[in-house]
Order: structure tokens, then sequence, then C-alpha cells
């Protein structure tokens, strides 16, 4: 059996990077293929693009659901049953599936195209929690539970195992007069919650509603930070760092875990925050992909992204939580340094600035400077990768006392924040705004630019600003 994401246009492929190495249990063996077709005949489509998954013959993990995804990608026995039926995956951010013409919002579907040989087996699962709203299950008390997407699509990929062994039903007692496969399912799906310490599913209860629910203390992804109860989770998009996997070459490459650490930390303290993150990821997404296919087919790309761009950004972020949270700024300081040569710094500088204003780079920054304008493009994008890679080597270049101007440059950065990109939350605003304080303490002027912005973004705050330390 072969398992693909689909390619086509309109698809979630963020959502399911995350998933897919959710359920393997972030296993650096599982990867991704060279872009391919399948072939199907449901509404008129007779070839789907698709990206094949792989997963070399190593499952480190331990993880239950680690071992099915390896099957279901690696199988190919000839033994009868159906582990030649290639699998499809269309994550779709609600709204219709292309091949069957249902409304998937809210929902996952796996059914079967029984056109071709061997037949397609088709799961289309809806990535956006029903447009933001949350889908809720139900457990052995009838209490609303989470269903982060990992857990709804690891539902789906059960569907596609059992028919593939050629059990419909799954032979099962504990719902009897039950003769779907839903059982089944859901009794799969556990293993999932219990390896994220979610709340448990009722088998024998298909049902589900809008909502959140409970969370047991679970986590949407391995190592996240817990869910809240009644409150939609943090994001935990950073595993589709599609640019950054393109340049390193893995997407568990130890940047990325330093990003979902960070990110991660940051999302337990501020709703603000995370929400931020979730809405500058979202434009991310938008033009991520294919920048990170075309640097990943050159090898003098891949070199100058990683050197020029990555690792100075990682490190300016690793800086910024050391700022905002009261961790080492000596040692991030040294490490912005460190990956900012010196004797690199005003050429690069230069060599930025040029390429961000569109003027003509050297032949070896052709491909890093038309990455550079497309995110200068976008606000959000720009905020957060464009002008602190800018600022990171401009501060290298400064010289004596480059340790103190990037202190300064941070705490600017971080009064810029686009939060006109987001609302303002509905409860404990107070708290929200004391946590944004705190992020800049080290930074007075910032923090009263920023304290003007707030007022200027959200009016209603005027009298919580005054009372949370920003003045």
């Amino acid at each position: 059996m072969s398992l693909f994401v689909d390619r086509s246009v309109g698809v979630d492929s963020g959502s399911i990077t995350t998933d897919l190495f959710t359920i393997s249990w972030n296993d650096g063996n599982l990867g991704q293929g060279a872009d391919t077709t399948v072939t199907g005949v449901l509404a008129g489509i007779t070839s789907i693009p698709v990206a094949p998954v792989t997963y070399t013959p190593n499952v480190t993990t331990g993880m239950a659901t680690a071992d099915r995804l390896f099957e279901l990608v690696n199988n190919d026995s000839g033994d009868g049953l159906n582990w030649s039926n290639p699998i499809v995956i269309t994550p779709l951010p609600g709204g219709i599936d292309p091949y069957s013409g249902e409304d998937i919002t809210g929902n996952g579907l796996t059914y079967v195209d029984t056109g071709p040989t061997p037949n397609v087996i088709h799961i289309s699962y809806d990535t956006s929690q029903a447009n933001g709203q949350g889908l809720a299950l139900f457990d052995v008390n009838g209490d609303a539970i989470q269903s982060p997407n990992a857990v709804i699509l690891y539902h789906e990929l059960s569907h596609a195992f059992h028919w593939a062994i050629n059990q419909h039903p799954f032979p099962q007692t504990a719902c009897p007069g039950n003769t779907s496969d839903e059982p089944a399912a859901e009794t799969d799906e556990n293993v999932l919650r219990t390896q994220l310490g979610l709340c448990l599913r009722d088998v024998c209860n298909h049902g589900g509603e809008i909502g959140w629910g409970k969370a047991c203390g679970g986590s949407a992804t391995p190592g996240g930070p817990p869910l809240v109860d009644g409150d939609a989770p943090p994001d935990d998009s950073d595993d589709g760092c599609f640019i950054v996997t393109a340049a390193t070459g893995s997407a568990q490459a130890p940047e990325i875990v330093r990003l979902r650490a960070i990110r991660n930390r940051l999302a337990t303290r501020s709703k603000i925050g995370r929400e931020l993150i979730a809405a500058i990821y979202e434009e991310y997404w938008r033009f991520s992909p294919a920048i990170a296919d075309a640097i990943a087919a050159s090898p003098t790309a891949r070199a100058a992204v990683r050197q020029f761009v990555v690792g100075p950004l990682f490190a300016w972020y690793e800086l910024a939580e050391s700022l905002a949270l009261g961790g080492n700024v000596d040692r991030g300081t040294r490490a912005v340094l460190a990956a900012c040569p010196t004797e690199l710094a005003p050429q690069t500088t230069l060599v930025l600035n040029l390429a961000v204003s569109g003027a003509a780079a050297t032949p070896e920054f052709d491909e890093l400077a038309s990455t550079l304008r497309q995110v200068a493009e976008r606000p959000l994008a720009a905020w957060a990768l464009l002008r602190p890679l800018l600022k990171v080597w401009e501060c290298a270049a400064s010289g004596h006392g480059a340790d103190k101007a990037l202190v300064v440059a941070i705490g600017d950065w971080l009064a810029a924040a686009p939060l006109e990109a987001i609302s303002l939350p509905k409860r404990a605003v107070d708290r929200e705004l004391r946590e944004l304080s705190g992020f800049l303490a080290f930074a007075p002027d910032a923090r009263r630019v920023l304290a003007a912005r707030l007022v200027e973004i959200w009016p209603s705050t005027e009298l919580s600003v005054a009372r949370c330390g920003f003045l």
C-alpha cells in the first residue's frame, strides 16, 4: 500500500505535515517523495497530483501510531488483501471534497474510488476545525471532548487500514448491533488520544458537535502545550516550516525543534501571542511551499538560505525569548553574533537590502533575492521574517556595541508586532496585557511605544494599559 498527500490547488499542505508527524511521533524517518500522479475517476478527475509519503525502514519512536503509519506506507504484501490500493489524503480547510462532492466542514470522510485498478482509497478531512469553531466528540459520560486534526486524520486512516485487511465490519463486541467499522476506527483513534494525553472517546458513539470540549490535560502534538478545556487549541503549525525543511534537508531540523519549543512556551503564556503566531503561519503557508520547492532543487540556494537566513533568524528568536522571559541574554547575544560573522555582515547587509529593493543581486544571491522579495510583499511575514533578518545583520555589521544594538532592536521589533491582524481577547484582557508588558520589561521605551499602539488598535484597552504596567 502507498500513502499520498494530495497536491491539488486549495489543499492545506501545512496541516497535513503537522498531522503526519504527530502520528509518527516526530519520527525523523518520515518524509515526502517527488510529485507524481494517481489515477481516479470520481467527479471526472482522472489524474490527481500527489506527493508520496515516505517512511524509511526504521520506526524509532516505539509508538503504536507510528507502527501503523509505517505499515500503511510500506506494506505491499501480495496476500490477497487490498494492500495495493493507494491512499490519497486530501486535507481541506473546510468546504467541498472535490472527488465525492460532499461538504467535509467539521468532518472527515473515507471512501473508495472503484473506477481504476487498483482502487483508490480517498481520505478527506477538515483542517479548519469547523471554520475555527471546534469539533467536539463524546466520552463515555456524554461529555464533549476536543479532537485535534491529527486525531481526526488517524481515525480516517483506520478506515483505510481496515479496508486494506478486508475487515468490514471489523470484528468487535464492544458495541452490540453496530455493523459498521466505526467502533474499530474509534478504538484506533483512542490509541493516539492516549499517546497525546487527551480524553478518550466513547467507541460506541459516532456523534459530534461544534465546540471545543474537554482536553483532559492533553496536547495536539507530541510535547506540545496542554490544550485548554473549552477553548481553541494553540496553533501547532510550525512543523510545516517548509523553507527551513528545504534548506536543512529535514522536517525535524534542530532549528525547527527550537522554534517549536519557543512557540509552545509563548502559547502557554499569551493568547494574543498565540493568535498572532497563527495569523503569521496562515500567511506563510500561502507562499512558502513554492519557495521551498525552488530552493530544494538548488544546492547553492539551500546553502545560502541556511547560512544567511535560517541561522541568524533562529538566533534572533532565541535571544528575543531570553530578553522577554528572563533567559541567558549574554549567551543569546553571543549566539547571534556567531551566526552573523562580522567579516560577512557589511556585504550581507548590502546584498539583503538590494534584494528587497529589487535591485540587481550577484548571481549566487539571485534565488535568495527572489525569496526575500516575496516575503517583503506580505505584512505579517515581513515583520516576522524580513525585519529581524535585516536588523540582525545590521547589528552584526555595527561592530563595537553590537550586543547593545541587538537588545534595542529586539525591543523595537516586539513593540511593532502587527497586532492589527488579530482580535482583542474577550476574556482576561488585563492578564493578557500584563503578559505583553512583562515581555518588554527589558525595554521601557519600546514598552511605551507598544502602549500607544495598543490604545490605537484597541481603544477599549486604554484603562487596562494604564493598569498593566506599560506607563
